[in-house]
Order: C-alpha cells, then sequence, then structure tokens
C-alpha cells in the first residue's frame, strides 16, 4: 500500500487515484456500482474516510483472492 495514503481521517480523489492507480472515471464506476464508498462535502472539498477506502480494498482483494 501507498505509505502516503492515510491510514485515518479523511482522503481526497488524488490521494485515492494514486493509492488505488486507477483513473477517476473507473474510480467513480466504482462508486456508482457500489465497490466504494461515496464522498462526503465538507465544505465544498469531497473527500473519503481513509478507513472505508482500505475496507472497500481489502474487500476487493477478498474477492479475487
Amino acid at each position: 500500500m501507498n505509505p502516503i495514503f492515510p491510514t485515518e481521517g479523511f482522503a481526497r480523489l488524488p490521494q485515492i487515484l494514486d493509492f488505488l492507480s486507477v483513473s477517476e472515471s473507473t474510480f467513480r464506476r466504482g462508486i456508482k456500482a457500489g465497490k466504494f464508498p461515496k464522498p462526503i462535502k465538507v465544505n465544498r472539498t469531497s473527500v473519503w474516510p481513509a478507513t472505508e477506502i482500505r475496507a472497500a480494498v481489502d474487500k476487493l482483494s477478498e474477492r479475487e483472492g
């Protein structure tokens, strides 16, 4: 896992895309498909709980593995 990605708190879109090594469109399709959590708005900024992103990655890894 990318050491820059937070283990707690919130992550912004560029951090998540780098962590997952996917494009924005692929990530957004994953949100619509229910693979990834929906964003939370903090003021006008979209953020995701880092723990939820990590949990989604773990869940997807279990499906593949």
